[in-house]
């Protein structure tokens, strides 16, 4: 693991352990803080340009998949709009933690 990954994941552990009342975070950060979360668990970082190009092809199958779905009435448009809303979440935060 590079020494970036390693302070990053660090950060999030650090962060997790703060109640979220002591965060003055925005609904946008906690989001992107729980997809980076969520890589930190496995040992990634989306400020990694492979597991953000991962994440990028996820979500891009994962529209696909609600596109069908919808498609088959297994959901409506409305469902599948605030799902991928939700899901493109973890694309912004992709983009900008590729920033740092």
């Amino acid at each position: 693991m590079s020494d970036e990954m390693a302070k990053v994941i660090q950060l999030f552990k650090e962060s997790s352990q703060v109640p979220e009342d002591d965060l003055q975070l925005t609904a946008r950060q906690k989001f992107h803080a729980l997809w980076e979360g969520m890589f930190a668990k496995h040992g990634q970082t989306l400020t990694d340009p492979v597991a953000a190009q991962s994440l990028r092809a996820a979500i891009a199958m994962m529209d696909a998949l609600l596109d069908g779905a919808c498609a088959m009435d297994l959901i409506n448009e409305e469902q599948r709009d605030m799902l991928q809303a939700h899901m493109h979440v973890g694309l912004s935060a992709a983009d900008e933690l590729q920033n740092l």
